[in-house]
């Protein structure tokens, strides 16, 4: 859903989807020497199941979406 370099914007967000979706979560990480906080929903059964709730569920309320596979 997103990465912030402040946990505060981080959880905003993640309080935000919880609304309408309970399984969201910060998760924390390092890129370029710097802790990020990447908030994440999941997870999916499939790449395609991922894509159909983001374009139901999130696009609908104009929230932008990226599908990261593990």
């Amino acid at each position: 859903m997103g990465a912030f370099g402040e946990i505060e914007n981080a959880q905003a967000l993640r309080a935000e989807v919880k609304r309408f979706c309970t399984d969201v979560a910060v998760v924390a990480a390092i890129s370029n020497d710097k802790n990020i906080y990447r908030v994440r929903i999941g997870a999916f059964d499939s790449k395609e199941s991922a894509q159909a709730y983001g374009d139901s569920a999130l696009a609908k309320r104009n929230i932008s979406f990226r599908i990261v596979e593990e």
